[in-house]
């Protein structure tokens, strides 16, 4: 057997008191690069934060409260026009093609778009047939027209119900509202741009939040009643931010992805990634296809599509011409989805071509499914309840959020986070791709990003032009690094484009409004080419010369360093 022999008093230590100095030296050398990294991210990251917490918190608080609304709108439509909506019997006593005469005959002058049939509806009764309108002169919408009236008949009596016209349902007014608060296409990047900033609060907020969980481990997950004041309004801000971070995380991107410039990059990205076939089905006749567009072939095509299994709620498109195929469509918006659709020849009754979506592509599905998570459509009731509870919580987040910053700010003071000047060189290059990347997946991120940057700027210039300095901080302090030299030339000339940019956006506007063929960053800026931006930039510019003038006698004289 062998003999374990100690080593002598004065020999080396045990091994495992080696490995044990080993890993308080690792561990210190760790928590020193971890220190020194967190002293370098976490006041950008905390700036970050704040911008996009107080610049798009009213408009994310606004999503909030429509989104709460849009979620319940089939409840509120319900009870505005309930009576035109629901059918007296479960019975089917008249055809489809008559069910339309009937609609017809209250509007004689008037097209017909499409037809969603009569059918159950689980819990609460049954649905009238909806007859869409097509008035004459009207504009085409994303999915009809735009200005259609949906006319209700009821398929046991045959008798016209009631009308309700598109626009004035609760989806489109609390679509409106939720996108663009009613206000036309002008207004609409700017709920992008508050999601875009919203989902930057998210990601950084729980990279500040972190530090917090390491110290207080599972104890960072409570809340802690005996708090008050700015820690309290922390607290709480802190533990429902980190709550609902991955299902608004979601969200904000399953909204993102179909607007109109992070949508277009989804798109590029897609298309360059994978090879993806659009869904759906050809409506155009064969060569020498007998016209089917009579109106009592809805009735054959209505036939076929429950041949087919089409499931409700089922939209049967009329034929826009005689060389075209009546379109019938499943627009099953609940788990689990279906958009199934035939085209069928009325005249002959041949189904002519058939869309399974079981068979699309996972992106398109991927992307239908979230579309019908954001709009709280995809599980029922249930969705409705949670998204009706995380959107509160958002706006406790932001409400929270406001009162901490109210609380912390000096007595007529911003109370904001320090301006970091020239952090764009000081940040780490992983830091940098990031954001680059961001500012590519979010263009109008990046522009806001850019902007808020000028007026920072600005202000500096604005401090200088009044004979003061930007507060220096203390040598040993974490934001002691971003203290840059301002050279006065090289300010002046920043200073003259900025100006001239602003200059031309009041004598210029709207360049590249009209221009449908623009790609994703030119559209971004024809948008924010306008004369509110052409001011901010024109006052802030001329800050900027008059600093540089008062400071150094003239804007292209001498390099001399001013402190900043």
């Amino acid at each position: 057997m062998a003999t374990v022999q100690a080593p002598p008093e004065d020999d080396v230590p045990f091994v495992s008191d080696q490995i044990a100095e080993q890993d308080q030296r690792a561990a210190g050398a760790a928590g020193r690069r971890r220190k020194r990294r967190a002293d370098t991210l976490r006041p950008i990251l905390w700036r970050l934060h704040f911008i996009g917490g107080f610049l798009a918190g009213p408009i994310v608080i606004s999503l909030a409260i429509t989104g709460i609304l849009f979620a319940w709108n089939p409840q509120i439509d319900d009870l505005r026009f309930g009576d035109a909506i629901r059918r007296s019997s479960a019975q089917v006593n008249f055809s489809l093609a008559d069910q339309v005469k009937a609609a017809q005959a209250t509007h004689p002058d008037w097209g017909v778009h499409s037809v969603v049939p009569g059918h159950a509806v689980g819990g609460s009764g049954d649905l009238n047939t909806a007859v869409l309108m097509d008035p004459p002169g009207g504009e085409e919408g994303f999915s009809g027209p735009a200005d259609g009236v949906n006319v209700y008949v009821d398929q046991a009596t045959g008798r016209v119900t009631g009308d309700v016209s598109v626009t004035k349902t609760s989806d489109a007014l609390f679509r409106g509202l939720h996108s663009n608060w009613l206000l036309g296409d002008k207004p609409r990047p700017l709920t992008e741009l508050a999601a875009a900033w919203f989902l930057v609060s998210l990601m950084t907020g729980l990279y500040l939040w972190w530090p917090g969980l390491r110290k207080r481990r599972t104890d960072a997950f409570a809340l802690r009643r005996r708090l008050r004041g700015r820690r309290q309004s922390k607290d709480r801000h802190n533990i429902i931010g980190v709550a609902i971070v991955v299902p608004m995380f979601f969200v904000a991107v399953t909204g993102l992805t179909w607007t109109n410039y992070t949508g277009d990059r989804y798109d590029q990205i897609r298309d360059a990634v994978f090879t993806v076939a659009p869904g759906g089905v050809d409506t155009a006749l064969g060569q020498g296809a007998p016209a089917s567009s009579a109106l009592k072939n809805i009735d054959v095509s209505y036939q076929r599509a429950a041949e087919a299994k089409l499931v409700n709620p089922l939209r049967i498109t009329l034929p826009a011409d005689d060389k075209t195929a009546w379109k019938a469509e499943s627009e099953k918006q609940q788990f689990p989805i279906n958009r199934d659709a035939i085209t069928v020849n009325g005249a002959t009754g041949e189904v002519l071509s058939r869309y399974d979506y079981s068979s699309d592509h996972w992106l398109n599905k991927l992307r239908t499914a979230g579309v019908s998570f954001h709009q709280a459509e995809l599980f029922g009731a249930p969705l409705r309840i949670f998204m009706t509870l995380l959107a509160l919580g958002v706006i406790a987040v932001v409400v929270f959020g406001y009162k901490m910053w109210w609380q912390r700010r000096p007595l007529g003071g911003m109370g904001a986070p320090p301006s970091i000047r020239d952090w764009a060189r000081n940040a780490p290059v992983g830091m940098l791709v990031i954001v680059g990347l961001l500012a590519w997946l979010l263009p109008t991120l990046g522009l806001s990003l850019l902007i808020w940057l000028v007026i920072e700027r600005a202000w500096l210039w604005g401090l200088i032009a009044r004979g003061k300095q930007a507060p220096k901080r203390p040598a040993g302090s974490r934001l002691a690094r971003y203290d840059a030299t301002l050279k006065p030339g090289i300010e002046a000339y920043k200073a003259i484009v900025i100006a001239t940019l602003g200059l031309a956006m009041l004598l210029a506007p709207h360049i590249g409004d009209t221009d449908e063929q623009l790609d994703t960053i030119p559209m971004l800026l024809a948008w924010a080419w306008s004369r509110p931006l052409g001011v901010v930039f024109l006052v802030c510019g001329l800050i900027g010369m008059y600093a540089m003038y008062t400071t150094n006698g003239k804007p292209d004289r001498g390099d001399t360093p001013i402190a900043a």
